[in-house]
């Protein structure tokens, strides 16, 4: 599979429309215009569901089927749409695309008013369903505008703060249907359903006039860019057909992409998953508040609105969270939480339940609506869940994905979250049994519950489909490798002394501070793990980049390996130089490899020449009783005592030759076979030539 491209740069942009700020990321005013318009956009189409679910709430007594119906008139357009305009976004001025959207809904959206002029009579109860042609129509001149959206973030944004953009934008969908479900509640109460219709043409008005302001690198096509990098455009075909069948051959090869590119399956999935718990929670709440919390229409519409309200606000929160960590924090550490805090949330918003009140008594509407005001805690929590979630997706997705690419992968994104939506909101369209209702809502958060461990996996191979192939280079000790460091040694420290009894010979003869080499020796492939658990400091190690890349990347780029070049030997001697210039206490073996028959092998000299070339000190550890506990051949570690004994530190002179050098190299071998108990291998120095007092970079042999 390719590996995964680090985000690109911002072709066509002047340096004065993505500036390199540190400050408040509002301050940029090119991702602020974006922001709010996408905000505004998305709010206006709240806004103009809410007129027409608060109409039929008014004239319907339960109007969970009506208002799934709303919301699946909405999707089904999405879903038919985005498989065919993913390469239309990538070939087409984004800029212009965002804003005509916006000006195209505002005479759609008018066609509204004539049929809720009549709202509260039975002649809207009887053609409510009128209403479904103009959200539909509305449903489809917005499908180009979230994947346009997506792509254009790198655009108004510098590269440091892309993810917290990411995160941003994402949630502003979900932010303005939940606050819109707040604000389009108090405008249905106090003035009726009729006067969200022109709020809403308000706000696409203010979108068009911000979305205008965006810069002109908006509205370069993603297929252009390649210009900037020395590569042709691709040439459009002559002829409307065949500039058709060319847009849905872009539209398939955007699929192989996505399907053949490491981490955007799993994106797609968890975006798939949050979108089918959002609905499910969505309808399930207002069978809640009437069927469970006892709540009469007034209180229960207010109960309804204010409770989204909270989650918007815990969705912005967790966004806001996420955006400032995911450039630091592992995906580990993100979605399995983020899942957490969605399934513990719901199992107490729906193990609540009221008192029944027949009667309409009074006291037990007032118990009832405290104890549903009561759950807006848990309300705030999902959201700051979902927030995690949802936050962090775009963030990756930009990650993982080439910029020519990008509206097919957004757009295919939409498709499959779309679909997904689809069954729960067909479900509720039907009238549904109580038993239904209660069934879903004590599944629903419990399978999120279980379903922990395999979102963990997921995430693992999300890790290593972000993050793998990235070699080269000293790993950050960032806050998370430092505690998952810390963690992980106290968890091995415990696995050392209790199954190996390992001992500890002589650790004050290593420095606290400084850069230090520890030259151990190599008879079982464990040495790294008992070396890391009894050492006082964190200890790196020089890492072959075919297993850094492997499916267990996540665990060596959290023990803070360094990946190298398997063939470049040169390549594994810088890495090691960079890493003692920073005072990193590095690992390595002098024989290079784990011996085949368990005794010393012949070494290198790689090992001496960066301690060399670092002013380091070296220091000998010989790792007793490897061998027979787990040799190269054993399948199962074998639970005998490891000692680590440490031998008398030295530095390597500045001007030492190449040939003294590999004499300290033996000498360093002669150290650990003393401390082994067994012969020193053959001689290192035996084959080097003397060729004066300096070496060249890379004579040396890189042991790892």
């Amino acid at each position: 599979m390719p590996e995964t491209p680090e985000p690109p740069e911002h072709p066509g942009a002047a340096p004065s429309e993505v500036p390199e700020s540190r400050g408040w990321i509002f301050a940029h005013g090119a991702f602020s215009r974006l922001f709010a318009g996408s905000l505004l956009a998305n709010l206006g189409d709240r806004l103009y569901q809410m007129a027409v679910i608060g109409a039929v709430q008014f004239s319907f007594p339960v109007a969970v089927n009506q208002i799934a119906a709303v919301t699946f008139v909405g999707v089904l357009a999405q879903f038919i749409l985005y498989p065919l305009i993913g390469s239309l976004v990538d070939r087409m001025d984004r800029r212009r695309l965002l804003w005509l959207t916006c000006a195209i809904k505002i005479p759609v959206v008018l066609t509204l008013l004539p049929l809720l002029l009549r709202v509260k009579t039975a002649w809207f109860a009887e053609h409510w369903t009128w209403s479904l042609l103009s959200i539909f129509a509305l449903a489809v001149v917005a499908v180009p505008f979230g994947p346009a959206r997506a792509s254009a973030i790198p655009d108004v944004i510098p590269k440091p703060r892309m993810a917290l953009a990411a995160s941003l934008i994402a949630i502003t969908g979900l932010a303005a249907i939940l606050g819109g479900t707040e604000l389009g509640t108090q405008v249905n109460a106090s003035f009726g359903p009729l006067w969200s219709v022109p709020l809403a043409t308000v706000l696409y008005a203010l979108a068009v006039l911000l979305l205008r302001g965006l810069p002109d690198a908006v509205s370069v096509p993603g297929v252009a860019r390649g210009e900037a990098q020395g590569l042709p455009a691709p040439a459009r075909p002559a002829g409307r057909l065949a500039r058709v069948r060319e847009d849905l051959r872009g539209n398939w090869s955007g699929l192989r992409y996505a399907a053949g590119t490491r981490g955007i399956p799993a994106l797609i999935l968890f975006e798939t998953l949050f979108w089918l718990t959002g609905v499910c929670f969505y309808l399930l709440n207002e069978w809640h508040g009437a069927a469970v919390l006892h709540l009469p229409e007034a209180e229960k519409a207010l109960y309804w609105g204010h409770g989204l309200g909270c989650a918007g606000i815990g969705l912005f929160l967790g966004a806001l969270t996420m955006g400032k960590l995911c450039r630091f924090i592992s995906p580990l550490f993100s979605y399995p939480v983020a899942v957490a805090c969605l399934g513990a949330a719901m199992l107490q918003v729906f193990g609540a339940r009221g008192v029944p009140s027949p009667l309409g008594d009074a006291e037990a509407i007032q118990a009832n609506l405290a104890l549903g005001y009561s759950l807006f805690p848990w309300l705030g929590l999902m959201g700051f869940g979902g927030g995690l979630l949802i936050g962090r997706i775009d963030a990756d997705l930009l990650v993982a994905t080439d910029e020519s690419m990008r509206g097919r992968v957004f757009a295919l994104k939409g498709f499959f979250f779309t679909g997904a939506l689809m069954a729960p909101l067909i479900l509720f369209m039907f009238p549904v049994t109580d038993a239904t209702f209660e069934m879903l809502a004590y599944f629903l958060p419990r399978v999120l519950l279980v379903s922990i461990p395999a979102v963990a996996a997921l995430s693992w191979f999300l890790d290593c489909g972000l993050y793998a192939g990235r070699s080269g280079g000293v790993p950050a000790q960032g806050i998370q490798e430092l505690l998952f460091y810390r963690f992980a040694r106290f968890l091995s420290y415990l696995i050392c002394k209790l199954y190996f009894r390992m001992r500890m010979v002589g650790l004050e003869k290593i420095p606290a501070t400084g850069p230090v080499v520890l030259a151990a020796n190599h008879g079982s492939f464990l040495d790294p793990f008992w070396l890391g658990s009894g050492i006082n400091r964190y200890v790196q190690y020089i890492m072959h980049a075919s297993y850094y890349n492997s499916i267990a990347h996540p665990f060596f780029r959290m023990l803070m390996t360094i990946p190298v070049d398997d063939k470049s030997q040169i390549r594994a001697l810088k890495a090691g130089a960079e890493a003692l210039k920073e005072g990193i206490c590095v690992a390595m073996f002098p024989e290079g490899h784990v011996s085949d028959d368990g005794k010393l092998q012949k070494p290198k000299s790689g090992a001496l020449f960066l301690a060399q070339r670092s002013g380091a000190v070296v220091i000998p550890v010989a790792v007793i009783g490897n061998t027979r506990s787990f040799a190269r051949w054993h399948r199962i570690p074998r639970p005998f005592q490891i000692t680590l004994q440490v031998g008398d530190p030295f530095t390597v002179p500045k001007d030492a030759s190449r040939k003294e050098v590999a004499e300290l190299t033996d000498k360093v071998m002669s150290d650990l076979a003393r401390m082994l108990g067994e012969a020193p291998p053959p001689k290192c120095a035996d084959d080097v030539p003397d060729r004066g007092r300096r070496g060249r970079d890379g004579d040396a042999e890189a042991g790892s």
